[in-house]
C-alpha cells in the first residue's frame, strides 16, 4: 500500500475513535492557548509518521526501525540546545555511542548506504522535535 495510504487511514481511524471514545468531554479536551504549536507539533508526528512508512518501501523493517530508534539520542541533544537543560557527560557519552551505534547500522562510504536511510533518520528527528515541541507545552 503506498504510504500516505497507511498514514491516512492510522490517524483517520485513531480519530474517530478517540471522538467516540471522548465524545462527552471533547470540547473541553480540545481547547489549548496555543494552538499554533499544537499544530506544528501535530506536523511533526505526521511527518515522522509519513518518513517512517515510507522507508519500509524500500529498508527492510529491522533496519528502518533501528534507524527510528535514533530518535532519543536526538531528545538529548535538543533538550540540551533548545530546552537548555543540563546534559551531563555520561549522557552525552552515551549520545556518541549511540550514533556510532546509527552509523554502523547504516554502513554509510562502504558502497552500501542506501539514501533511504535518511527517511527515518528523518523521521527519529522530527519525533525528537515532536517531543521538544510537547516539553515546551
Amino acid at each position: 500500500m503506498h504510504p500516505v495510504q497507511v498514514v491516512w487511514v492510522r490517524y483517520a481511524s485513531q480519530t474517530v475513535f478517540m471522538v467516540i471514545l471522548l465524545a462527552p468531554r471533547l470540547r473541553v479536551l480540545v481547547r489549548t492557548t496555543n494552538p499554533g504549536l499544537q499544530l506544528l507539533r501535530s506536523g511533526f508526528l505526521f511527518t515522522a509518521t509519513l518518513l517512517f512508512f515510507t522507508s519500509l518501501r524500500q529498508l527492510e523493517l529491522a533496519e528502518a526501525v533501528a534507524l527510528l530508534q535514533t530518535g532519543p539520542l536526538m531528545i538529548t541533544a535538543l533538550a540540551a540546545l533548545v530546552l537548555h537543560e543540563t546534559v551531563g557527560v555520561r549522557r552525552w557519552g552515551g549520545v556518541c555511542v549511540g550514533l556510532i551505534g546509527a552509523l554502523i547500522i547504516i554502513r554509510p562510504g562502504l558502497g552500501v548506504f542506501q539514501p533511504a536511510s535518511v527517511l527515518p533518520l528523518g523521521g527519529a528527528c522530527c519525533m525528537a522535535c515532536y517531543v521538544i515541541a510537547t516539553r515546551v507545552l
